[in-house]
């Protein structure tokens, strides 16, 4: 047993030794022979930590892991090229040299896949040139699998994002020429155009070029018509102009926007006036006004007035308020021999511009009164009748206070609609709607002189027409306001302004109106459709005034459309392009389908007439004064005047419309809806879509009828049961 543990414990002696002796050797002779400098290359952006350790050769031929000091410690990699660092290792005398290459990601090459590529695939590492030393790997970077593609309208392509397994945000830039998802897929919209579609990957953002070339459909009017079942109208928003005050494009630009200097009078104890009528000015005239008190025929004769002032109004919308200088002077009301003096009307004052609404005009901002105090002078009304009020009025200066640009004004100056939205949009679509007629007014943004529409409010139409056509409807535009009854001939607004008199400024304005709506939009789809106007025709009192002769009158319409239609179709022909497949709408006379006879179209099979009906009955193809109160007699209007539409589209092969309808709340709402789904329904059984009018808001009136299925102040259907009842009828057939 002793010799035993003898032996074991020679044995834990002698291993002790052996674990000792490259220590104690080290200690007293084991020294670092040599230590290579180290090679290494990193992408851009990545990081790289400088080694704590270093191979180095000893005396005795074997390799060991020595602790090195480096000068510097901080490792930028955000800038291309190379960098030097230098290290120390106790008990060497030598500096041991590291030099890193800071390089570009190489450019991707890419190519098309709708399939994820291999995940083995991968870029080289960043490694040291020393194969004595640890290699140092870089992960491979994310990278963009796809060419720079061309789709189609409705096609799509699949993009890959290999080496990256985190979530990606995908961009487009123009998502209304092809939009894309989360998921990488890209669809072709309506519009021609190229894009940029961007993959942001982590730190990493991947760009490919994406053309979309659009198809057009290669089928006639009658069949692109039969494709759409039921639609809307998109009213009240685009289309306004200011009539009563005439304000047109040379009135607001160069921020002269138009003064309407009014003169009221006030009865005791009201704040509205009694009497009021003005006339329009601007910045820098200086005019001799005369206001005849005609009205005030129709004015208490005994009532003894209150108050005589001078009110401004003005296109202001501003957030805050704007000052105005006026002088005036010689201020007097006249009546035969006598004359009323109101000299505590002259001077020369400063108005604030109050941006507040007016309730009087509505969409106007209503400004001080000058002369703003009761006169115990004034007379009874019966003194005035007969008599004129005469001032000199000069408009010193005008400072508009966060004046609005002119697209917006005249968005916002319906006054009585909240601006549409795109979410709008999506809620008719899924009400089932196929088309939106999208009313769009030009006037107000065109020139006087060049006829050159502002860029702004095309922006404007455009951004409208986007929302309809990303929700794969049908969209509609024409020039709604700027010819209908009236319109505008150089210097006012004439409800006789197809007269020869007025034609060739109209039809030389009419022509570049819409080269340039049909050049603006040509790189659309036949998605989008043009009407070349709305419910055009003349004033009857007016154009009698003017001259006319009552035999005249439909022929010079008709004449007047044709010749404006022709023009129409050769503007939007010669842009070329997508326009030259484009369908087209031409409107009869006020659009309505007793009329469609005088048409005279254009030989070709992109051609649709558009009409209007409101569920009043026709006689000779005019509206008359008296609802349809019973079903029969409603029933034999609507089929007549289907058999009317019926005719007309067996004798021309031409593709109808009816672009605007309602029905009326002058009848029960159960006979309404009735009378709603039954002329949808008798227009279907001939091929004919139906719009209905949807202007908007319920405050909305027209002819005391409150016509909208849907409410844009709250968003919400105020009718639904009236929508339902004709998307219904429409999707049978």
């Amino acid at each position: 047993m002793k010799n035993n543990l003898r032996q074991c414990s020679l044995i834990l002696v002698f291993t002790i030794f052996l674990i000792l002796l490259p220590i104690t050797s080290h200690a007293v002779g084991l020294q670092i022979v040599s230590v290579k400098d180290i090679n290494a290359t990193v992408y851009i952006n990545k990081s790289y930590s400088l080694p704590k350790t270093v191979p180095a050769t000893m005396n005795n031929k074997t390799i060991q892991k020595i602790t090195i000091v480096w000068g510097k410690n901080k490792v930028i990699t955000s800038k291309a090229g190379t960098y030097i660092f230098s290290g120390t290792i106790k008990g060497y005398s030598k500096k041991v040299v590291l030099t890193l290459k800071v390089i570009p990601l190489p450019n991707t090459k890419v190519s098309i896949s709708t399939t994820p590529p291999s995940k083995t695939d991968s870029i080289p590492s960043a490694t040291t040139s020393s194969s004595a030393v640890d290699t140092i790997k870089i992960k491979a970077a994310p990278e963009l699998v796809t060419t720079d593609a061309g789709i189609r309208t409705s096609e799509t392509l699949k993009l890959v994002v290999k080496n990256y397994d985190g979530n990606i945000d995908w961009v487009s830039s123009d998502p209304y020429i092809a939009s894309v998802d989360k998921s990488g897929v890209v669809t072709g919209m309506h519009k021609a155009g190229v894009v940029s579609i961007t993959a942001k990957a982590g730190d990493e953002v991947l760009t490919c070029k994406v053309t979309n070339n659009i198809t057009m459909q290669d089928i006639s009017a009658k069949e692109l018509v039969s494709k759409i079942k039921i639609g809307s109208n998109f009213a009240s928003t685009l289309d306004y102009i200011d009539f009563d005050h005439r304000i047109g494009y040379d009135d607001y630009e160069n921020g002269s926007s138009k003064i309407f200097i009014a003169f009221s009078l006030f009865e005791p104890g009201k704040d509205g006036y009694y009497f009021n009528q003005g006339i329009n000015m601007r910045k820098g005239d200086s005019i001799h006004q005369v206001i005849p008190l005609n009205g005030l025929g129709q004015c208490d004769p005994s009532l003894k007035l209150s108050r005589a002032v001078l009110q401004t109004f003005y296109h202001g919308n501003g957030n805050s308020d704007g000052k105005m200088t006026i002088k005036v002077s010689n201020a007097k009301v006249t009546v035969g021999d006598k004359v009323y003096r109101l000299d505590y009307l002259n001077g020369t004052n400063t108005v604030i511009m109050k941006a507040e609404l007016n309730q009087a005009y509505k969409v106007w901002s209503s400004g001080n009164s000058i002369g703003d105090t009761a006169n115990s002078d004034l007379p009874k009304v019966s003194e005035l009748l007969g008599g004129v009020f005469e001032a000199d009025i000069t408009i010193i200066d005008i400072n508009e206070a966060n004046k609005p640009d002119k697209a917006t004004y005249y968005i916002t100056n319906e006054g009585m609609n909240k601006l549409p939205t795109k979410e709008m949009v999506k809620t008719l679509k899924e009400a089932g709607y196929d088309a939106i007629r999208l009313t769009v007014s030009y006037t107000p943004h065109m020139n006087n002189n060049t006829f050159i529409i502002d860029k702004s409010w095309f922006d404007k139409v455009e951004e409208e027409i986007n929302w309809i056509l990303s929700n794969n409807m049908y969209c509609i535009i024409n020039s709604h306001y700027d010819y209908l009854g009236t319109s505008w001939v150089g210097d006012h607004w004439s409800g006789a302004w197809m007269l020869p008199k007025y034609r060739t400024y109209v039809d030389e304005r009419f022509a570049m109106m819409w080269k340039q709506i049909a050049e603006r939009f040509k790189d659309y789809d036949d998605y989008l459709m043009f009407e070349s106007m709305n419910e055009p025709g003349m004033s009857y009192d007016v154009y009698i005034s003017e001259g006319g002769k009552p035999d005249d009158f439909n022929t010079i319409q008709a004449d007047c459309i044709n010749e404006l239609n022709n023009s129409f179709y050769s503007a939007v022909q010669n842009t070329g392009g997508n326009n030259q497949k484009r369908f087209l709408m031409f409107p009869s006379i006020n659009e309505i389908y007793g009329y469609l006879d005088y048409l005279k179209l254009p030989a070709s099979n992109k051609i649709i007439a558009s009409v209007h009906s409101y569920f009043f009955p026709q006689e000779n193809g005019s509206f008359t004064d008296t609802f349809v109160n019973t079903q029969a007699s409603y029933e034999a209007v609507v089929q007549r005047d289907m058999s009317q539409i019926a005719a007309f589209m067996a004798k021309t092969g031409v593709p109808v419309i009816i672009g605007e309808f309602v029905s009326t709340q002058e009848v029960e709402n159960n006979a309404r809806i009735y009378q709603a789904s039954y002329l949808v329904d008798k227009a279907a059984e001939i091929g004919v879509p139906c719009l209905w009018w949807e202007c908007g808001d319920q405050s909305q009136v027209n002819g005391n009828e409150k016509f909208s299925l849907y409410d844009r102040e709250s968003m919400n259907w105020v009718h639904k049961d009236i929508l339902q009842a004709i998307v219904n009828m429409a999707k049978k057939r």
